[in-house]
């Protein structure tokens, strides 16, 4: 997946603000001081996180014969952060972004109760969960594929429902 430049606009922005703010309320004397600096360091803390999540992060989606698979590659680190059997999934579907689309899921699928989210970019316009079963609870994973991988997961959660599990 691309990556866009609001994850890196808002990490330099909430870097420098705090940056600023710890330099202005240590040469300024001021009665409140300590909350500017608070709040400084924490806005500088919150941009180094953007930084690292959104920038220095990169996620690769596999599919393969029989599991799904997200790597997560920080610099030359990686780290397999999600590995799941497609015996298990329900639905993949662009992300809803309205409370009444998320409801519509609901009814379908149960309430998720479990969610993680693996997308590259801030604020993308492409999401897409995919539903799986966990434990008899209902996971989604949320994270950027192309078309052809849609396409792809659409055919392998199309011949799941053709399999009849027996168990003995």
């Amino acid at each position: 997946p691309k990556k866009n430049k609001k994850g890196s606009l808002v990490s330099l922005v909430l870097t420098l603000l705090g940056g600023a703010g710890l330099v202005f309320s240590v040469t300024a004397e001021l009665e409140s001081a300590l909350y500017v600096q608070l709040i400084s360091l924490f806005l500088f803390v919150l941009g180094f996180e953007f930084l690292y999540r959104y920038e220095m992060t990169n996620f690769v989606y596999i599919l393969d014969e029989k599991d799904f698979v997200i790597i997560k590659e920080v610099g030359k680190k990686k780290t397999c952060v999600c590995n799941l059997s497609m015996r298990t999934a329900l639905s993949i579907h662009p992300t809803p972004k309205r409370k009444k689309d998320k409801k519509s899921l609901e009814k379908t699928y149960g309430r998720t109760e479990i969610r993680y989210n693996h997308t590259q970019a801030m604020c993308s316009k492409q999401k897409y969960s995919i539903l799986f079963s966990f434990n008899d609870k209902v996971a989604e994973i949320i994270f950027e594929p192309s078309e052809q991988m849609v396409s792809a997961i659409q055919k392998r959660i199309a011949e799941n429902e053709d399999i009849d599990f027996v168990f003995d």
